[in-house]
């Protein structure tokens, strides 16, 4: 069995409150080829994240640099890692014990993988679990193989960064990290790995992700929405529809299936979006233009308007979830 290095890359910025409870668990992988490198991206927190850094010795590598956001604290790791394999575990996230060597298992009985992810439970700002649904029905793209290839699937199924296993070849295929993208950069790279490569699936909760209100999402809410739009007119733009749904590849001759495609992506993105020339917008109308049928849903959609749409299906997963609320409350009891 192959024990290949792996580098767990843990970026940090004033992150005093969980740094500590990232790095132990890193530290405590069952997988023993490890480094846990930990980078500062220029705290101004009075040297509270670096003393926690710090006092693990050297049991981590610890690298400080100015402060230039996660994609540059990210690819200064990459750059100085010594594993074939990466592994990014947000400051202010937690690694099962066994993240890493269920993963490498993954690999091992599937040589030709390149990317492993895995499913995220999530937990809230005293470590408590919200929630811990595994992901159903997975429609892989290979009936042999847990494999995913493909944009959409980051929708379909939620591919969380910090999931992700990653052979460093295949930085060489993509680059690095985009250090212009300050907010995005997690949704960014699961996007390209499922352009260049198949993801390998561990249907497990291996990792899990911290829901807080000081957290970069809550915090930088609106600049996330503003930069989700414009990457996916960036991606759309440099590669067409088929980086999203590369089902459809082979079928340029039939609009018809081009058309649904779009509509699918835009629907995929209507929850993401805030902002008046919306993505989905865009894929609506490209929609219509291809097929310009009265069955075409596009069509009804932009009669309906974004806003309202988006309204309509924030609406429908509200009463979804209550649903589901109710049905799980009547059966437990």
């Amino acid at each position: 069995m192959r024990s290949p290095m792996v580098s767990i890359v843990i970026p940090v910025y004033n992150g005093s409150n969980y740094l500590r409870e990232a790095i132990d668990s890193a530290l405590k992988q069952t997988y023993s080829n490890t480094e846990v490198i930990v980078v500062n991206d220029g705290s101004n927190d009075g040297g509270k994240t670096e003393e926690i850094a710090k006092s693990y010795g050297d049991r981590i590598r610890y690298f400080y640099k100015e402060n230039g956001g996660v994609s540059t604290a990210l690819n200064l790791g990459i750059k100085n890692m010594t594993g074939d394999w990466f592994s990014w575990l947000s400051h202010d996230d937690v690694y099962l014990p066994n993240k890493i060597e269920k993963q490498i298992h993954m690999h091992n009985n599937y040589p030709e993988s390149k990317v492993i992810f895995c499913n995220t439970g999530i937990i809230d700002q005293n470590s408590n679990i919200i929630s811990t649904r595994n992901p159903r029905r997975i429609k892989y793209n290979d009936n042999n193989k847990p494999v995913l290839h493909g944009g959409i699937n980051l929708w379909k199924i939620w591919i969380f960064a910090c999931s992700l296993l990653i052979h460093k070849s295949c930085f060489i295929t993509m680059g690095l990290l985009n250090e212009k993208n300050h907010t995005t950069q997690d949704v960014e790279i699961t996007l390209l790995l499922l352009y260049h490569f198949s993801l390998y699936h561990v249907n497990e909760i291996l990792v899990l992700r911290r829901d807080h209100i000081e957290s970069g999402f809550y915090q930088r809410k609106q600049e996330n929405r503003e930069e989700h739009e414009v990457l996916m007119h960036s991606l759309l733009d440099k590669y067409g529809i088929d980086f999203f749904i590369p089902s459809r590849r082979n079928h340029y001759s039939d609009k018809k299936r081009i058309a649904k495609s779009y509509e699918i992506l835009g629907d995929s993105n209507l929850p993401q979006i805030d902002v008046r020339e919306s993505f989905p917008l865009r894929c609506y109308r490209t929609s219509c233009e291809l097929w310009p049928s009265f069955f075409n849903g596009s069509k009804w959609k932009l009669y309906i308007g974004i806003k309202n749409l988006n309204r309509l299906f924030r609406g429908i997963q509200i009463s979804k979830s209550a649903v589901k609320k109710l049905i799980h409350f009547i059966f437990k009891k």
